[in-house]
């Protein structure tokens, strides 16, 4: 029997471009219709002269 190595990256490849697409377009899909808020750390810009 004959195994073909080089095959195995070529029909994984379909799979891993699904997942580069659909991952991204679930988690703005879930951010929207707030079932899982996404945010980011924003840093306090301090004043000269000013507590922070």
């Amino acid at each position: 029997m004959r195994h073909d190595g080089g095959g195995v990256y070529w029909t994984a490849v379909p799979g891993i471009i699904l997942q580069l697409l659909f991952i991204p377009m679930l988690m703005v899909a879930l951010n929207k219709t707030g079932v899982v808020r996404f945010h980011r750390e924003q840093k306090l810009a301090v004043k000269a002269g000013q507590e922070p």
